[in-house]
């Protein structure tokens, strides 16, 4: 089976301090990998290298066969790479619903398509599915704000779902987290 994920290489510097220097590894279909080290370990880095946040210094970055290393990050999205942040990128002033709905953008064909979950669609449907599966059902129409840490970390993850990914890039998902919130 050939590697969905592939990663060769991969290095980041920021003038002369490498930050990221040649790491490797490969994900299947289906499969899971972590990355694991101490704070300023690079962990981060990576994921916004493989999500085109920054750009590479050397190395490469395939996904389904396709290299993009010089993709740019929005289109990384559409065609399957998606990611939860370690510190949080909701858009505080929106519902849960409407922060879940805009990880929909990315499976958009078109301007209209984009404007569809304003005249309620199939969009809301599903995010109203995904938020009732996640145990949000409840928060839906509350803005992000009033919310609690753990509940906007469970928020941004089923946002990030929201695009269909293939693969999905979890950034720290317990960090800040109480035991209970984590399980």
């Amino acid at each position: 089976m050939s590697a969905l994920l592939e990663v060769n290489g991969l290095t980041k510097r920021f003038g002369g301090l490498a930050v990221v220097e040649d790491v490797s590894f490969s994900l299947a279909q289906g499969g899971r990998l972590a990355l694991i080290g101490p704070n300023g370990a690079g962990k981060t880095t990576v994921f916004n290298l493989l999500c085109g946040v920054y750009p590479v210094t050397a190395g490469s970055v395939r996904f389904d066969g396709a290299d993009i290393t010089a993709m740019a990050s929005r289109r990384r999205i559409g065609v399957g790479l998606a990611r939860s942040f370690q510190n949080i990128r909701l858009m505080p002033h929106l519902s849960v619903a409407e922060n879940v709905m805009l990880g929909q953008q990315a499976r958009a064909s078109g301007v209209l398509a984009l404007l569809s979950p304003l005249r309620g669609s199939r969009w809301r449907r599903e995010a109203d599915a995904r938020l009732a599966a996640f145990g949000l059902a409840d928060v839906r129409d509350r803005l992000v704000a009033d919310l609690p840490y753990g509940i906007r970390k469970k928020i941004e993850i089923v946002r990030a779902m929201m695009a269909a990914p293939r693969v999905l890039l979890l950034d720290e998902p317990a960090a800040g987290l109480n035991s209970r919130e984590t399980a």
